[in-house]
């Protein structure tokens, strides 16, 4: 079995479209001159009335956003998939000026793609690419800005007419748990320049969810926490770190426990920048990234009521960059800033051991910028700043490498990447 990569659409998520109506001209993948049509296609319930409440979905402001996601397909036994036509898509947020997503993350079942910026929450479909539902809030409100956004992984509803809930943190400490629900059945609203048009053709909603975006409960960290910087599902709850503490949580917003960073990490100008969890029968590690690139380990043994022990991974000479955990493979890929991948696999015990350190032998800026597994656990997507993504088996060995361009033919680097359902779509988001 062998993998290729096809980078087969640029999906520009462009909401404001141009106010002529007229088309314009752009360049394909290939370098072949395409027309590109100022369009806008989300979900709507089909009244055409704007919800004016800041806290709902707003379907037909047409202000305002503006980022970038390149889909590239990959495929087993060098099959190859398109994305064309629809797929290349985009989605009203109502808000003037541009927004930033500034951290996105993919739903368990690899269906959504859900994406914040400093207010508003945003839900993707994945296949076909499209936005479904947003949520922008009154910046009035003061409440903090969005810092991360997760899925629940465990204890979620039975109810049929929810697809999952999202937990988004802000950095005063309040986090708000958002349920995906399953709307009625939809009309397609389609904007061209500054007209509207609702339709809803042969075949047009096939392979489409219906998903919405509704608040239901706001939580808060205790007083005096800290600013809050990321999060992470972990089993029955989340953990939360802040600039000084980290704060384990039951889905219901409950404290378990905390830890004190710097009892992780001596160096007093480090932050915590990500999170990762890994279960085992001996032990449960909670691994964190911090901003000195330093990668350090906590460990809470099984059956014990002794403190968690705290140690630093042996990364030598190495600067972190990014990481992620295989569930699947029991694997964890740590990058760095010169390329390199080091994987490191969970042993008898609970313990990490280095297993590989793959260098990057592309040429340009090697710093990977993004990782992300195969819900499977066999492959994982290395990015790196020059643009090019490296797929990797759990052993480290190359798969397939390529290049991810703009329509400038620029090197896009990489915010995150993300498998779609079934692990043949390779989502690359910058």
């Amino acid at each position: 079995m062998y993998w290729r990569i096809n980078c087969s659409e640029h999906l520009l998520l462009q909401l404001n479209p141009d106010k002529t109506g007229k088309a314009e001209t752009g360049t394909g993948v290939n370098g072949t001159p395409r027309l590109t049509r100022q369009r806008s296609v989300t979900y709507s319930t089909g009244t055409g009335n704007a919800d004016r409440d800041p806290r709902r979905q707003n379907h037909t402001a047409a202000n305002g956003f503006k980022t970038t996601a390149t889909l590239a397909a990959a495929a087993t036994a060098g099959a190859s998939i398109g994305a064309t036509g629809p797929e290349a898509a985009s989605g009203n947020f109502g808000q003037a000026g541009d927004v930033r997503i500034v951290k996105w993350s993919s739903s368990p079942s690899g269906y959504f793609l859900a994406g914040i910026s400093r207010q508003g929450v945003y839900l993707w479909q994945l296949y076909p690419f499209l936005l479904v539902s947003s949520l922008v809030y009154d910046p009035s409100e003061h409440l903090g800005q969005m810092v991360d956004v997760i899925w629940q992984t465990s204890g979620c509803s039975d109810d049929d007419n929810v697809f999952g809930t999202l937990f988004v943190l802000l950095s005063s400490g309040y986090i708000y748990e958002i349920a995906v629900y399953r709307r009625e059945t939809p009309v397609l609203e389609y904007q061209f320049g500054t007209q509207h048009y609702w339709a809803r053709g042969p075949g047009e909603e096939e392979g489409m969810l219906p998903a919405g975006l509704a608040q239901r409960r706001t939580y808060r960290l205790p007083p005096g926490s800290g600013t809050a910087v990321c999060a992470v599902a972990a089993g029955p709850g989340a953990v939360v770190a802040t600039r000084t503490h980290v704060f384990r949580l039951t889905w219901a917003g409950a404290v378990d426990s905390s830890t004190a960073v710097r009892e992780i990490n001596e160096n007093p100008l480090a932050q915590i920048q990500q999170i990762a969890m890994i279960e085992t029968e001996q032990a449960r590690l909670e691994l964190y990234l911090f901003s000195d690139g330093t990668a350090h380990v906590l460990r809470h043994a099984a059956a014990s009521e002794d403190p968690p022990m705290a140690h630093m991974l042996p990364l030598g000479d190495k600067f972190a960059t990014t990481m992620a955990f295989g569930a699947a493979s029991g694997v964890v890929a740590i990058g760095t800033s010169n390329g390199e991948v080091l994987l490191f696999v969970v042993a008898a015990g609970g313990e990490l051991q280095a297993a590989a350190c793959q260098p990057f032998g592309q040429g340009g800026d090697g710093r990977v910028s993004a990782l992300g597994w195969t819900a499977d656990g066999s492959a994982v997507a290395c990015a790196h700043a020059s643009g090019h993504v490296v797929v990797r088996s759990a052993l480290g060995y190359e798969l397939n490498v390529s290049r991810v361009r703009s329509r400038d033919g620029d090197g896009v680097e990489a915010a995150a990447v993300c498998w779609g359902a079934g692990g043949t779509r390779l989502f690359v988001l910058g």
